[in-house]
């Protein structure tokens, strides 16, 4: 008997340590399915992390160590595939922090021990600086065995440089350090084959930044033998690393050929995203499919040069980079453009031989010095020479001048400088062209302030677009010295699956009619596109050889970039950009015309209104101008607060109706000696101040997304196709599975955005402050909210033992259609339940300052970039869904049950 309770205790422990990381839907899925088959065991567990949550982490102790060996535990650092990684202190002989790294205690095989045990032996033959030292080894009573490190108090270095808005410059610098660190680790015979920004910490030490690699778990020597080269082997089949970071040869599952050129690439993979802020190749959702699709993408595409990639999305990043978004496409383009792709090239033989000379490289680009990864012309290292040594160059010049005036110019001569001057013609315009449309990204919304940045806009993208006939010749002339080969005409696989794909549409496609399209004729219209567009690519399956690789670098460009410029010029505005700034600026006259002028009589009855205390004593006499883009509706009887609808988005009973708040002084947060339900991130309490601004009665819909958009981001296909019944309903669900930024993009499109944590709340309190609008009683609830309650566990397929709120019966399983309860004192449905809400914060403790007026967190802290969802979804408890209650999750997450509220700032005269 007493065996059994120790095997129940460790299986208690082992479910906790894991569940205990695990927030909201993932862990209840993880708790599902270690315990299907124990539903005692299963209570246990939801009432121990209930209390964990509540109580600030009192499981602690329970699912860690307190001492190991001499060295006091302090908290957990970090957990990996082997072990975890514990801040400790040690006291003698010296007194200091260390890391200590010990294995799982359910990983106790003997492959990894002796992976373990390598690690050690790795990181001990280390001499460097970039490299955390080991400080010692030991077991613990139970045999487990740990070694002592030095702790890096740091921050994963892409997060260090951005939280320090740090310039191209400083990050190559940093860069630069790094690979050394790395090159060092090469010549003691060993690949890390995980470098990723995780496993680089830096630290602010006395001679300033101080990068350290850590982290050697998964480490592979390149030479010895015996024990260690036998423990060091791979299962065939079995992936070592981190995806989104591994070479082709390492991401081929049982590769042998795998060497330190493999890091040189993961090197190229970091040095993309301190450069752009992503990475080559990307995982949006994290399931087999998506992982297998990543793999074919780093096997087979080729990456997109760092320039293409940051101009979209660099007006987010280029500040972080202490410039603009121009001045970033720029400082990336060429140099930089050639060294990141020679890391990163699929083909090892050509990626640059060590991590030194990826260093070097990187080097001889800071000293303005000619790169071994540009083309090897005569005109680049002059352009290279002339940009180190302007003054001299500018004097010899005017002396070359001087002494050849009046000769007659050499026919050969003149060849050679109309050639230059279309190399420069090229680069010039690949130039202006990314700039243009990064520019075009930032002219939204379309309203009148912006019609005249949009007409310079096209008369500039018209003149360069104008120029893609001049390219054009040129690139004639250039195939007509080419060798022709024939190509490969790729995507003959996709082709299939999307004409399948189309035909399964065709079939359940309802009879076309008025009105807005339905979801299965968008996805249909979606399909049919994409086959055309791959038709059209594979028509032309020639391939144009050169002999020179100058010349075969050359063609490509002006290949790509004739194109890129027909597109520009392309009259339908769905596909040219021209055409589409020209249909902006007709839209910004028609939403003057519609917001302002012909709505005129309601602007002037509700500033009038609004402005008189007696009709409307909630805003305190405010006086505001006619807002462009909004129309008035009218005063809620029921609040006294007036409603207005978003131009574009629908009409008042299917658009985005925006309520105008008051503004006013609230307190942001809980205390816990008053609501035992706060959790630590909702403290300290404190009152903050806000401006009046807008907000949206109802969270945004399917419908309403559609219509934006013209897609549904549901990634559950439909079985069958959908009746006009359910079609509606669907319309009027919020829309899910939305992760931030698609949230941002869509909403600065209509002159919306997303409102910040402060005004969440303060919105959601709506005047009280009880842990609910509805009162301190979790039931007060009733008739206010979709929660996980008796309808959600009724619906399940079979019976899941997870908590729910067996008092609510709220009548919905899944979403329910907006405004189905009743809503909170400023006339707000659903600010409890149905879909999390995205705000605009990144995720800050409650001590960092606050911008005064809208209360977003002034982002202080260095840690992992998150953003606040609030609310709580269906699937939530009510406790989630409290006014203070806050989850701060990564902003690429598109989960189901993350939808948005759209808010808007105030105009004032």
């Amino acid at each position: 008997m007493a065996s059994e309770s120790a095997v129940r205790r460790e299986a208690v422990k082992r479910v906790l340590h894991d569940a205990s990381k695990l927030e909201g839907r993932r862990r209840a899925a993880f708790i599902d399915d270690a315990c299907r088959d124990d539903p005692d065991l299963l209570a246990e567990l939801v009432a121990l992390l209930e209390g964990h949550d509540r109580a600030g982490g009192f499981l602690d102790g329970v699912l860690h160590p307190r001492q190991i060996g001499p060295y006091r535990i302090v908290s957990v650092l970090g957990e990996g595939g082997m072990g975890t990684v514990y801040l400790a202190e040690e006291q003698h002989p010296i007194k200091r922090r260390v890391a200590l790294k010990i294995v799982r205690h359910d990983l106790d095989t003997s492959e990894i021990l002796a992976r373990f045990e390598r690690e050690r032996q790795v990181l001990a033959l280390m001499e460097h600086s970039g490299i955390a030292r080991v400080y010692g080894a030991g077991t613990t009573r139970r045999g487990r065995p740990y070694f002592v490190m030095e702790y890096v108090p740091g921050a994963p270095i892409t997060e260090y440089c951005d939280a320090r808005s740090w310039s191209v410059t400083r990050r190559l610098e940093l860069f630069v350090r790094v690979c050394l660190a790395v090159h060092h680790a090469h010549q003691k015979g060993i690949i890390h084959r995980d470098i990723k920004p995780t496993n680089v910490l830096v630290a602010d030490g006395d001679e300033g930044a101080a990068p350290k690699v850590i982290d050697f778990g998964v480490s592979r020597a390149t030479t010895g033998a015996g024990a260690a080269e036998a423990a060091d082997r791979t299962a065939a089949g079995v992936l070592v690393g981190t995806m989104e970071h591994m070479s082709p040869e390492q991401a081929t599952p049982g590769a042998e050929d795998v060497d330190t050129r493999s890091d040189v690439y993961a090197l190229g993979v970091l040095l993309y995203e301190l450069l752009t802020g992503k990475r080559p190749f990307e995982l949006g959702r994290r399931d087999l499919g998506a992982l297998a699709e990543l793999q074919r993408r780093i096997l087979e595409e080729p990456a997109v040069p760092p320039s293409t990639a940051v101009a979209t999305g660099a007006a987010a990043v280029a500040p972080r980079r202490s410039t603009s978004p121009r001045g970033l496409a720029r400082a990336i383009a060429g140099d930089l453009d050639w060294i990141v792709l020679k890391a990163i090239d699929k083909v090892p033989a050509r990626r640059y031989p060590s991590a030194s000379e990826l260093a070097a490289d990187v080097q001889r680009f800071l000293r303005g010095e000619p790169v071994l990864a540009g083309p090897p012309s005569l005109g680049y290292r002059t352009r290279r020479f002339v940009s180190r040594h302007r003054a001299a160059v500018a004097a010899a010049a005017i002396a070359a001048v001087v002494a050849v005036a009046g000769l007659a110019v050499n026919l050969h001569q003149r060849e050679i400088a109309r050639q230059r001057l279309a190399d420069y013609r090229n680069l010039a315009d690949r130039q202006l062209l990314a700039d243009y449309r990064t520019q075009a990204e930032a002219l939204w919304p379309a309203w009148p302030e912006n019609a005249p940045r949009m007409e310079r806009w096209i008369d500039q993208a018209a003149e360069l677009a104008g120029r893609a006939e001049f390219h054009a010749r040129r690139l004639a002339a250039m195939r007509g010295r080419a060798q022709v080969e024939p190509g490969e005409a790729p995507g003959a696989q996709r082709l299939a699956d999307l004409i399948a794909v189309r035909d399964e549409l065709r079939a359940r496609a309802l009879p076309s009619g008025e009105g807005e399209p339905t979801f299965v004729e968008l996805k249909l219209h979606q399909a049919e596109e994409q086959i055309a567009a791959l038709r059209a690519s594979r028509r032309d399956a020639r391939r144009f050889v050169f002999a020179s690789l100058e010349d075969q670098h050359l063609h490509d460009n002006l290949t790509s970039l004739v194109s890129d410029l027909e597109h520009l010029a392309e009259p339908d505005p769905r596909v040219g950009l021209i055409a589409e700034m020209r249909s902006r600026v007709e839209l910004a006259r028609t939403v003057e015309r519609a917001t302002l002028v012909d709505a005129r009589g309601a602007w002037e009855q509700a500033v009038a209104s609004i402005a008189d205390t007696q009709a409307s004593p909630k805003y305190g006499g405010l006086s505001i101008v006619p807002q462009v883009g909004l129309v008035p509706i009218g005063r809620n009887e029921a609040t006294g607060l007036w409603e207005f609808l978003a131009w574009g988005t629908g009409d008042v009973h299917d658009g985005i109706v925006l309520v105008l708040l008051p503004g006013g002084r609230f307190t942001m947060g809980a205390d816990p000696a008053g609501d035992p339900l706060a959790w630590r991130n909702e403290t300290p309490a404190g009152d903050l101040a806000l401006d009046p601004f807008f907000i949206s009665k109802y969270e945004m819909t399917r419908g309403q997304w559609r219509l934006l958009t013209a897609s549904d981001p549901d990634l559950m296909t439909p079985p069958r196709a959908p009746t006009e019944i359910e079609l509606e309903r669907r319309s009027l669900e919020p829309v899910d599975q939305v992760y931030w930024q698609q949230c941002h993009d869509v909403l600065a499109r209509i002159g919306l955005t997303l409102p910040t944590e402060a005004q969440w709340e303060y919105a959601a309190r709506a005047g009280t402050r009880t842990r609910w609008s509805t009162g301190n009683d979790a039931r007060s609830v009733r008739g206010y909210a979709n929660l996980r309650d008796v309808s959600a566990v009724r619906s399940e397929v079979r019976h899941v033992h997870l908590a729910f709120e067996r008092w609510l019966d709220d009548g919905y399983a899944g979403l329910a259609p907006v405004g189905s309860f009743r809503p909170n004192g400023f006339g707000l449905y659903d600010t409890i339940g149905n879909v999390a809400e995205w705000t605009r914060d990144w995720f800050q403790v409650y001590e960092c300052p606050v911008r005064p007026g809208t209360g977003e967190r002034i982002p202080v802290d260095a840690g992992p970039m998150r953003r606040v969802l609030r609310g709580g979804n269906r699937n939530a408890l009510a406790a989630m869904a409290r006014a203070s209650a806050r989850i701060h999750v990564d902003p690429t997450t598109a989960e189901v049950g993350n939808g948005l509220r759209p808010a808007r700032a105030l105009q004032r005269p």
